[in-house]
């Protein structure tokens, strides 16, 4: 049996196994579809080699050249729309009209070959081929569409090898060797034929295309030939106002749009194959001395962490930049790429502080006016009983007043309302000022516990307090006091509440995901729908002889917020009112241990 059977044979098994883990292992997207084209490409020349080899038949040797020349055909357009499509040249797009500009030159070639009994151009007689070299049997328009299918072949090659050695990646230019020998061994064997370098009727062009094969297939399973994750430019990418960069699983750039290169201030072919971290670290501020390839370890690894990567940078002519960064995850569930989104939040940024500054000066402006307000109250009565005692005194200043207990009265109110200003002033100072204390682990069931204990601060003999805590409550990092004083003015909130009838408080806490979620819930006639968004302002009140009140919400607010939680308000099923406080388990608990103004 002919050698070049077995050469032949050799090259269907290497291509259909490639192909076939290819198509079991590998992403269904249009770089595999195209890889697996080639490969089908290779499996039709070498098949109708070996076939040609195999049977003396005129029928079946016909057969066999038209197999193989449908691989000669598709094989150079299949390899450059890979090359393209792999290497993403900016502001290309490889879409269904290039796609058949590129299929031109083989339908032509194809279309001389079955029309060859009319012309004899394309070849003097095919069932010569198989043991003469084209010296013999090819026509004028067989060296035509070699010239083409060369031109191919080259431009593909040139395409991918350039852009591989721009990434200055090691992995990166292992790919592009790979892939420039394996496309130039075949060319190689296949010029040689043609030019009568070898024994005639020997074509070693199907040997080298499974010495191709298996350069492809180191390529593509070594060193993930085919996981560039290109960027779709002209579709999405290039048209967004945010910059995107995307990286290889090593965190080397291999794309940028047009905004990027504006954000970072740099060009793509000055930034490819550099660490990702330069399109990081050119935003900031301030450039330190650091360890850069640390540093960019630390992005890859986060990127690739379920959690992601996220900065907010301002650089030097003050513009304020959102960076998030993640990784792309492949079919077996590796890090195959990275990339990171940059979008420019100035006009955002500067707006947050307007509003800021605005609601500050509207809670400084509602604060003093609460205060003077509640200041006011007591001060106008005062006033008021000192002048009456110092009227009925100038009226007889040598005599006994006719009523002196009317005056010890008149005097103790406006002892009252000194003291009612004092509990105003003391409240007003421990609502603005920053809460001190160690940062402790706090048990959530021990304090609750202690809290339904205090009915001489909280509640009254006819209150019942009810306290359910779920057994997988986890504990909070915070200031203990602090929480304690929270959920004690919540009490006494529900005490006011459901005063002067008997009624009942429920305290709950259960584990709500990363959070803690405690409720202090009465069965009072609960807070009418026009004042819920109002019961955390200071001084607002619904309780008017209560000294002081209007605060102890506003306070528990603050104390809660200091912890890094919230307070809120919902209606109760019972009609009554709930006050919800989420806050952080102790092991996602932010840091809040600076002092706050």
């Amino acid at each position: 049996m002919h050698p070049q059977f077995f050469e032949a044979s050799i090259t269907i098994g290497l291509a259909g196994a490639l192909a076939l883990c290819t198509l079991m292992f590998g992403h269904r997207g249009r770089p595999q579809r195209l890889f697996i084209a080639l490969l089908g490409s290779i499996i039709a020349w070498a098949g109708g080699v070996a076939l040609s080899r195999l049977t003396a038949d005129p029928v079946a040797t016909s057969i066999a050249i038209r197999l193989s020349f449908l691989g000669i055909f598709t094989l150079p357009p299949i390899w450059l729309a890979l090359a393209l499509h792999l290497t993403n040249p900016p502001n290309f797009s490889l879409g269904r009209d290039r796609s058949m500009l590129l299929a031109v030159p083989s339908g032509l070639a194809a279309i001389a070959m079955a029309t060859n009994s009319w012309h004899h151009l394309f070849m003097r007689e095919p069932l010569m081929m198989v043991e003469t070299g084209p010296q013999v049997w090819a026509g004028p328009l067989f060296w035509v569409w070699v010239a083409c299918s060369y031109s191919l072949v080259f431009a593909g090659c040139v395409r991918y090898v350039g852009w591989s050695w721009q990434l200055v990646n090691s992995d990166a230019r292992w790919r592009g060797a790979l892939v420039c020998v394996g496309a130039l061994l075949p060319l190689g064997g296949n010029i040689a034929h043609l030019l009568d370098l070898i024994p005639a009727g020997h074509d070693p062009t199907p040997l080298m295309l499974g010495a191709a094969t298996v350069m492809l297939f180191i390529a593509d399973w070594r060193f993930r030939l085919l996981d560039n994750l290109p960027v779709a430019r002209k579709d999405v990418i290039e048209q967004l106002l945010d910059g995107v960069v995307v990286a290889d699983e090593r965190g080397m750039i291999l794309d940028m749009n047009g905004a990027a290169e504006v954000m970072v201030g740099a060009r793509l072919d000055d930034l490819r194959g550099q660490p990702i971290v330069r399109a990081v670290a050119a935003q900031a501020v301030e450039r330190f001395e650091f360890d850069e390839a640390a540093f960019n370890r630390v992005v890859v690894e986060m990127c690739g962490s379920a959690r992601g990567f996220q900065q907010h940078v301002e650089n030097y002519a003050g513009q304020h930049f959102e960076i998030r960064g993640a990784g792309v995850v492949d079919a077996v569930g590796r890090v195959s790429g990275l990339y990171i989104i940059m979008r420019d939040v100035t006009e955002q940024t500067r707006f947050e502080e307007v509003q800021r500054e605005s609601r500050r000066a509207q809670a400084v402006a509602s604060l003093a006016a609460g205060i003077a307000h509640e200041v006011n109250n007591p001060l106008c009565y005062i006033r008021a009983n000192v002048r009456h005692v110092m009227d009925t005194l100038s009226e007889a200043p040598d005599e006994k007043p006719d009523d002196p207990e009317e005056l010890q009265s008149v005097l103790g109110e406006a002892l009252e309302g000194i003291d009612r200003i004092g509990t105003i002033v003391d409240r007003i100072r421990r609502f603005t000022r920053a809460r001190g204390g160690e940062r402790v682990t706090i048990p959530i069931p021990e304090l609750l516990a202690e809290a339904s204990r205090l009915p001489a601060r909280t509640v009254g003999e006819s209150i019942d307090i009810i306290v359910e805590v779920a057994d997988d409550v986890p504990p909070v990092l915070g200031v203990r006091d602090g929480l304690l004083e929270a959920i004690l003015n919540l009490l006494d909130n529900a005490r006011q509440a459901t005063a002067p009838t008997k009624g009942v408080i429920r305290i709950g806490a259960q584990r709500l995901g990363r959070a803690i979620r405690i409720e202090v819930e009465d069965d009072g006639p609960g807070v009418a729908e026009g004042n819920r968004e109002k019961v955390f302002e200071p001084f607002f009140t619904t309780h008017i002889d209560d000294p002081g009140a209007g605060l102890g919400l506003a306070i528990s607010s603050k104390l809660v917020a200091d912890f890094g939680g919230t307070l809120s308000y919902e209606p109760a099923p019972s009609g009554g009112a709930r006050f919800v406080i989420e806050l952080p388990a102790a092991l996602y608990a932010p840091d809040t241990s600076a002092p706050q103004g």
